[in-house]
């Protein structure tokens, strides 16, 4: 086996992992934005469920309490 490679196989090795590594760059790109915007998604739909979960919180807390309160308000 040789050791010295000529200038055209390094050209075509170097070339080679060159295209490789832009296609794993393009690949790693999308990739990264597609994440991005399923985060993006899922943090919306979190946020979305954490309201409709406070509201109906807020709604359960007040029917239970709203009504010890009327409750409360007919003794006094």
């Amino acid at each position: 086996m040789k050791v010295v490679m000529t200038m055209k196989e390094a050209d075509e090795i170097h070339g080679g992992a060159a295209a490789t590594m832009s296609i794993m760059t393009a690949i790693g790109i999308a990739t990264a934005v597609f994440g991005l915007t399923g985060a993006a998604f899922s943090a919306a739909a979190a946020l979305v469920g954490l309201v409709t979960a406070g509201i109906g919180l807020y709604q359960a807390i007040n029917s239970v309490f709203g009504d010890q309160a009327s409750e409360a308000k007919k003794f006094i």
